[in-house]
């Protein structure tokens, strides 16, 4: 779980590409607007528009071989706790079985015990 949260921390830190359009378009007093659609410039104005820009966003190929090293580190992080969660999962058990066997040996014993008494 700790490994999930510390990967979308770092997938979110990471610069995402945008490719929401933004338009622009002055009125005829001079104010300017900014929209998302085309459908909301009104249609005496939209004479004005240029083509938007679709140029991603840029990424920096040092940020991203950071944020790389990084998850690498984690999922080690994250190898290590399973092997030991794995490891102290058998010793469990194992400790579980001799007590089991210490405890049925035991109560053989009293078996025995509780025979010789009775003669």
């Amino acid at each position: 779980m700790r490994f999930c949260s510390a990967a979308l921390l770092i997938l979110l830190m990471l610069p995402v590409t945008c490719w929401a359009e933004s338009i622009m378009f002055m009125d005829d007093s001079g104010n300017i607007f900014f929209v998302d659609s085309i459908d909301q410039v009104p249609v005496k104005y939209r004479d004005q528009l240029k083509e938007p820009l679709k140029k991603p966003a840029e990424v920096d190929k040092k940020d991203v071989k950071r944020y790389e090293k990084e998850l690498k580190k984690l999922q080690k992080e994250k190898e290590k706790e399973e092997k030991k969660r794995e490891r102290d999962a058998k010793l469990a058990q194992k400790r579980e079985e001799q007590l089991a066997l210490k405890a049925k040996k035991e109560a053989e014993r009293e078996a025995k015990n509780d025979k010789k008494r009775r003669r």
